[in-house]
């Protein structure tokens, strides 16, 4: 007998004593452990308090014979992937046949031959143990498909994200070199500073975008937040300015009501993102001479909320296009009033992450009116204070 077999527990299972104690003295001094039945009932209430590694099963039995407790153990998960090895004086092939039909591995006609049932119960523990190995490493497989499956979602969300954050700093650098290029005899000095100061904080944005695709923990932040104590008013304005080519180009006003606060605690990036997306989508869809409006607000007596609000005068959102708005599946491409192509994806990451923060955003349109959308985000020091008490 194999070493890894000498472990394996064996159920004989025969209405005849003598017949059980034979086979057990037999099995047992092979080093196997033997369990033991003298029927079919007894065999099952033996089984469900434990499962042995191999049956040998006797066929003619009164009340269930083998064949109905083999049926019985392949009928029920829990015991199917026992092994069921027959012994029966039955040499009729067509008790064969019938004893492989009901699920048995193997068929041992009486007078057994030592030597034989040794074998057989040996080559199936091997077996099964070769298929437990086998079906351990298809889960395993299984796993890491699921795994990478995950991390290859993981890596498209990320190059979407990215290539949308790569966006506006490069519009906002395009608007202001062409801004620059068109009126730079009407520009003063001090206006130029403040210019390239805007064009350089583009700049870094893109490099600290292309340092946290090569760092591993900004690319785990996408679905995490990365807190700091932030002034949201001097935070907004940055965003602001980062659009205002965009808007003197197009003619689009862009008006700011800022509440004064103390500090908040937020994840930066997102909030930028998110301003900055709402930003881009109301100045796709404004007409020139447009107004859009920029508001910030605590709101009371709601544990650290705030309200940023992002309100514009422009072609507003037609209503069945509104209802399917925060949808996930494939949008309907919009083109804005100077043929801007609009994909909707900026608004699923404003959704993406203000959830993020525990709030969520509300739109209000109008078509042929405008639009307002309002990010309802939480303090995260008031909130983290909130869940410890």
């Amino acid at each position: 007998m194999s070493e890894n077999s000498k472990e394996a527990s064996v159920l004989i299972v025969d209405d005849t004593e003598p017949n059980v104690r034979l086979l057990a003295h037999v099995v047992k001094k092979e080093g196997y452990e033997v369990m033991a039945a003298f029927s079919g009932g007894d065999a099952l209430s033996l089984i469900e308090k434990r499962k042995p590694d191999i049956i040998l099963l006797d066929v003619m039995m009164p009340e269930m014979n083998g064949f109905e407790v083999c049926e019985y153990l392949k009928d029920h998960e829990q015991y199917k992937d026992i092994p069921v090895i027959f012994l029966s004086a039955l040499s009729e092939t067509d008790s064969k046949v019938q004893g492989f039909n009901v699920g048995g591995v193997d068929y041992i006609t009486k007078p057994f031959q030592r030597e034989e049932v040794l074998a057989r119960i040996d080559l199936h523990v091997k077996l099964k143990k070769l298929q437990a190995e086998l079906s351990n490493k298809v889960e395993q497989l299984k796993q890491r498909e699921e795994s990478l499956e995950k991390l290859n979602a993981e890596k498209d969300e990320l190059m979407r994200i990215v290539g949308h954050d790569f966006r506006n700093p490069v519009t906002g650098i395009m608007g202001l070199a062409g801004f620059l290029e068109d009126n730079i005899e009407n520009i003063d000095v001090a206006e130029q500073s403040d210019i390239l100061g805007i064009i350089k904080g583009s700049g870094q944005k893109l490099l600290n975008l292309v340092n946290g695709l090569l760092n591993k923990e900004e690319k785990a932040s996408i679905s995490e937040l990365i807190l700091q104590e932030l002034d949201l008013k001097t935070t907004i304005l940055d965003i602001i300015d980062l659009h205002r080519p965009t808007a003197v180009n197009k003619g689009i006003t862009i008006e700011k009501e800022l509440q004064e606060m103390s500090k908040k605690t937020v994840d930066k990036h997102k909030l930028e993102q998110i301003l900055s997306n709402l930003l881009s989508n109301a100045l796709k869809f404004t007409l020139k001479g447009g107004t859009i409006c920029v508001r910030l607000r605590e709101v009371e007596d709601s544990n650290g909320a705030i309200d940023l609000t992002v309100e514009d005068s422009g072609m507003g959102i037609p209503k069945e296009q509104l209802e399917d708005l925060w949808d996930s599946g494939e949008k309907k491409i919009r083109y804005g009033t100077s043929g801007e192509k609009g994909s909707g994806m900026g608004l699923e990451l404003v959704r993406k992450f203000t959830n993020l923060h525990g709030g969520d955003v509300t739109v209000d349109s109008v078509e042929g009116e405008g639009t307002t959308f309002t990010v309802r985000l939480y303090d995260q020091k008031m909130n983290v204070a909130s869940n410890v008490t």
